[in-house]
């Protein structure tokens, strides 16, 4: 009861008030109000307590009742006062005997409370401990497979040939295995368990220079400048897989967190008989906040998602190395600038033995693992070679910050696409100028510079790009998350891990599904068209007919006359039929265009409808059909539909060889079985198709023929007959040596 609460606060500070104001300036005015206030804070808190009781909290019982009697002393004493109820040696100490059990009452409400609250400690402690007991033998349970996993792969490595691919297996089970170690220390930190037995003397001159040289080619892989300054024979005592994990960390995160061209500078001194080790970068720096979260376990200092692999315990273990060392760990930074890190220990005397193991440098030093020295092989910069680019694949766009999962989605995918890398958003945004329009973009969310949300919004404010189709991956496996990108306009949403082959089962639905949807937009864009193209390509059949009947007419006069041997009237006859032929190609194509008229299913004689179209071209054209039909294929489909489709693509193939204007045309019909699929293929030797015009020949009216040759329907039919039909088609075409159109029913 916010409002109640407000009003009680206001009375309390009014009361107290008034109890310093009466004995300065005494008014009955202010004993009025005091009297007035007294009952009401200990009915108000009456009401409370009997609220709190009635809500489940016990000892709220006890403070109603402790408050009840204290409230009964004051009123017995004030009836008493005004002779109400007689004066006794009860009704006299009745505010002594109501405060006793108000004493009583509250210490009864305390002792549960504390028992309330113990107890609620000590689930929470016992919790605390499932948890942890938990996460250790999942830790063991982990580290067991990948034991296995890594020793296996080392044997089988020494076997054969590196690969990229196997290095990248190496790296990242490597990763596991050392984030499994790290979440285990800090386990046993928590716990108070020490980690080391710090017995050893280390020359940590000579073990930093081995450290150094480990890190330098991954230094300059990485673009950056090393300049660092280590002076000789400074020993300490310490164990040194301990150290080796020290410096690994330290140099590890200059190099993570650094800038482009940034500077790494690591110092090793003596000053007043400690050591001082400092590792200084230029990178990205931290915060007050960062600063006082560095050392905890968990925390990963940058608060945005870099393309950095941990969990966030690397500095923490560090700490209480060097604590257990008795040594000190200082950080400075500035945020944008860079941040220092400086480790004070204590110096070792190498001349005292006291009982000390001597140190051996031959010891594992612990390569750095967050990094691996393969070459980067994923091309994400913003000048894609154009001869890479195959125009009749669909362009997908994929953001992926870590450049091994995206090197192996580019490798995966690029079989079937144009695929074009950027490793933020920001870098998108760039190289999306650059590319041919993506059908698909595959999105990480979480990246830095910018995430895949706000690269989401920026390509929807785009009106050119607006419609791209987006499918998001991440490793938040929330469902709040799934909801927020679908909300946003997403198509699909995938959970790390995933298999590669179920995004690329999206990716093709996505495309298919958009394909159908511009195949329908066309279609109803030139609706109102096809009704005037219906009558006029109706009405243009009668006079073909007064044409080619009468040419038919003069053909049979002539063979019987003595201008039979005139090749000059031959030709020209030839050239009418050639032209009536053509027209009557047109006018069927704008028929069957916009013809609503159900498409049949029933078993086809093939053969007949090639033997039937090779007739009519082969008496007009010089041209050399060669046809290779096996005879126990089956076709079911629209007789009429396939005798269009077959034609429209031999007409195609006719005008590309004269186009190149060779000798030797020659078209091959190929009908055959292929995986218990029909499969009719047309091949011609033309002009061929060039790559950028292959997701084209398809399109309504699009056409590479000159003026009066053509007007871009034939194919289209094609495709849309092919569609309806459920049938595939495929274009495979070497510019000016041959095309071939594979129809796949």
């Amino acid at each position: 009861f916010p409002k109640i609460d407000y009003f009680f606060k206001l009375s309390i500070i009014f009361y107290t008030l008034n109890i310093f104001i009466v004995p300065i300036f005494y008014n009955k005015h202010h004993i009025i109000i005091l009297y007035s206030l007294c009952p009401l804070i200990p009915v108000f808190i009456l009401i409370l307590s009997a609220v709190c009781y009635l809500k489940g909290d016990k000892p709220a019982l006890f403070l109603f009742f402790g408050w009840f009697f204290g409230l009964m002393g004051a009123a017995l004493v004030a009836l008493k006062n005004m002779n109400i109820i007689p004066v006794n040696f009860y009704t006299t100490n009745s505010i002594q005997f109501n405060n006793l059990l108000l004493i009583l009452f509250f210490a009864k409400a305390l002792a549960d409370r504390y028992k309330l609250l113990k107890e609620e400690k000590e689930k929470i402690e016992y919790a605390n401990l499932l948890k942890t007991h938990f996460f250790i033998n999942l830790s063991h349970e982990i580290k067991t497979p990948l034991t296995l996993l890594s020793n296996y792969l080392d044997s089988y490595m020494e076997r054969v040939n590196i690969t990229p691919e196997l290095e990248i297996i190496k790296k990242n089970i490597t990763l596991l295995q050392r984030d499994m170690i790290n979440f285990f220390d800090v386990l046993k930190i928590e716990k108070d368990i020490k980690l080391y037995n710090h017995i050893t003397k280390i020359n940590l001159s000579k073990l930093l220079n081995e450290k150094i040289n480990i890190f330098i080619p991954i230094i300059n892989k990485k673009n950056l400048s090393l300049d660092y300054n280590v002076k000789d024979n400074i020993f300490i005592k310490a164990d040194l897989s301990s150290i080796n994990r020290v410096i690994n960390n330290l140099i590890d995160n200059a190099i993570k967190y650094n800038k482009t061209n940034g500077c790494i500078t690591i110092i090793l001194k003596k000053h007043d008989k400690h050591v001082e080790f400092s590792v200084n970068d230029t990178g990205i720096g931290m915060n007050n906040d960062q600063l006082n979260n560095v050392f905890a376990p968990y925390y990963q200092i940058s608060n945005k998602k870099l393309n950095i692999q941990g969990i966030g315990m690397g500095l923490s273990i560090v700490k209480n190395i060097i604590d257990e060392i008795h040594g000190k760990i200082e950080v400075s930074s500035t945020l944008n600038e860079g941040t220092d890190f400086k480790i004070i220990l204590p110096e070792f005397d190498p001349d005292n033995k006291n009982n000390i193991i001597e140190e051996d440098i031959s010891y594992n030093l612990l390569e750095p693992t967050n990094y691996s020295l393969i070459i980067d092989q994923v091309e994400y910069s913003h000048n894609y070679k154009k001869d890479k680019i195959k125009n009749n694949l669909e362009n997908v766009l994929v953001l992926e910050d870590n450049k091994d999962l995206l090197l192996l989605l580019k490798n995966k995918l690029m079989d079937k696409y144009n695929v074009f890398c950027a490793i933020n958003g920001k870098d998108a945004l760039e190289l999306i100028n650059n590319i041919p329009t993506p059908d698909v973009i595959v999105s990480d969310i979480m990246m830095d510079e910018m995430d895949g949300y706000d690269f989401f919004d920026s390509i929807k404010n785009n009106k050119q790009l607006q419609d791209i189709p987006f499918i998001f991956i991440t490793a938040k496996s929330e469902v709040s998350e799934k909801m927020k990108a679908l909300k946003k306009g997403a198509i699909d949403f995938l959970y790390k891990p995933f298999h590669i082959d179920e995004l690329i089962l999206k990716i093709d639905s996505i495309i298919r599904y958009q394909q159908l949807k511009n195949e329908s937009f066309t279609k109803d864009k030139f609706a109102s068209l096809g009704m005037l193209i219906g009558g006029i390509a109706h009405e243009l059949f009668n006079p073909l007919s007064g044409i080619s009947a009468p040419a038919e007419n003069i053909r049979a006069i002539i063979e019987n006359s003595n201008l039979k041997s005139n090749t000059m009237i031959k030709k020209y006859l030839d050239q009418i039929d050639l032209s009536i032929l053509k027209i009557e190609n047109v006018i069927k194509n704008m028929k069957f265009l916009y013809s609503d008229k159900e498409l049949k299913k029933e078993k086809i004689n093939i053969k007949e409808i090639i033997d039937s179209i090779i007739q009519n071209y082969k008496e007009k054209y010089d041209i050399n059909f060669i046809t290779n039909i096996e005879k126990k294929v089956e076709i079911y489909g629209d007789k009429n539909a396939l005798y269009q489709i077959l034609n429209n693509m031999i007409n195609n193939s006719i005008y590309s060889i004269e186009k190149k204007n060779q000798g030797d045309g020659k078209i091959q019909i190929k009908v055959e079985n292929k995986n218990n699929k029909s499969v009719i293929s047309v091949t011609d030797n033309g002009t061929g198709i060039k790559q950028e015009e292959i997701k084209k020949i398809f399109d309504a009216f699009y056409t590479t023929k000159n003026v009066s040759k053509g007007i871009g329907l034939g194919l289209f039919i094609v495709k849309d007959f092919i569609l309806k039909l459920g049938w595939e088609i495929n274009v495979n075409s070497k510019y000016n040596e041959e095309t071939i159109f594979t129809i796949i029913t």
